[in-house]
Parts: C-alpha cells; sequence; structure tokens
C-alpha cells in the first residue's frame, strides 16, 4: 500500500467501533464461519475496489469495480475526473447494479454522452426485489443509455451489438470522430 493508507497509532474516528462491530472474535465459535467470514470481508473490500477509466483512442470506458460512494466523492473531488466520465461509450455498472454504488449524480449530470451500462450479475433469491436497483436501471434508459443485463440480454443490433444466448453479449464501440481540419 502506498504509505498515506497505512495507518500508525490508534485507529482514528468512529473505525475501532466499526471494527468492534465486525465481531471477528465469534467467527471461531460460528458453525458457519467460512459464509460468515466471506460476508465480513465482502463488506470490508468494496470500498477498496480499483476505479479505473480505459481511453482507447477516444473512446472511453468506466470500470469501478465496487466502488461505493466514498470512492465516488474521491473522484468527483477532481473536476479532471469528472471530465473523463463526460464522455463514456460503456460503463460496467457498479456492484451488480446495488443500491450503493453508482451515484444519482453520476447518472444525471457527469455522464453526457449515449453509451452501453452493463450489470453484471446473476439472480440470488436474497437480493431478487433489489439488485439491480429498478430506479437505477430506469434512470439510465431514461439518460439514453443502452442497459444490457446478465439476466435479460438485449435484442441484437446489427454492427454494434450481438447476443450470444444465454451466455454473453458483444459490445461492438467505434472510436469518436476525431478529424483535423
Amino acid at each position: 500500500f502506498h504509505p498515506r493508507y497505512i495507518v500508525s497509532g490508534p485507529l482514528p474516528g468512529r473505525l475501532p467501533e466499526a471494527k468492534a462491530d465486525l465481531a471477528l472474535q465469534k467467527l471461531v465459535h460460528d458453525d458457519d464461519r467460512l459464509l460468515r467470514a466471506a460476508a465480513i470481508l465482502e463488506n470490508a473490500v468494496n470500498n477498496t475496489s480499483v476505479f479505473f477509466v480505459l481511453d482507447i483512442s477516444g473512446t472511453r470506458l468506466l470500470f469501478p469495480g465496487d466502488a461505493q460512494q466514498g470512492a465516488w466523492d474521491y473522484v468527483f473531488s477532481d473536476a479532471r475526473n469528472v471530465e473523463l466520465l463526460a464522455d463514456l461509450a460503456f460503463y460496467k455498472v457498479g456492484h451488480h447494479g446495488s443500491h450503493n454504488a453508482t451515484p444519482r449524480r453520476f447518472v444525471e449530470k457527469d455522464w453526457q454522452t449515449p453509451g452501453y451500462a452493463m450489470v453484471p450479475f446473476g439472480p440470488v433469491q436474497r437480493w431478487v426485489k433489489t439488485i439491480p436497483k429498478k430506479s437505477l436501471v430506469e434512470s439510465l434508459e431514461s439518460h439514453h443509455h443502452m442497459v444490457v443485463r446478465a439476466d435479460q440480454p438485449p435484442a441484437a443490433v446489427p454492427g454494434r451489438l450481438a447476443v450470444h444466448g444465454d451466455i454473453w453479449t458483444e459490445v461492438t464501440l467505434t472510436a469518436p470522430n476525431h478529424h483535423q481540419e
């Protein structure tokens, strides 16, 4: 880790309380300790995802992983970062389309060009009513983004979108036309 992310001395702010809330000591006595450990690890690592924009000859793709509001706030704090988000061809929707991974501001204000939003997830009974978040999908669509969902492959669009059954969907992105006159 970069030295600025290493805490020396006592944990600052609410972190000691948050650490205690994890109840890690109970894992030793929990019959479902592996599942519990996985759930705790999931909660701990979501906001540590690599968040990056890939620019290929002017075609930008956004991959925020499972970044949550804190990571987005950091991105929004720098105007250069926000500028990168304005002209995307593709957005891999964060954290399977859950309630805490795609800020409303990004969809309604920052992503200004039509593009593809891929929602990668498999239906899980526990979250079937909440993931992907219905209002997120509706907002993406109403802001002229083609939503490609893993559970509902879209209709094929010749030269742009190829659907391969329920296995995968292929999106063809073309570089913007940057002719110099």
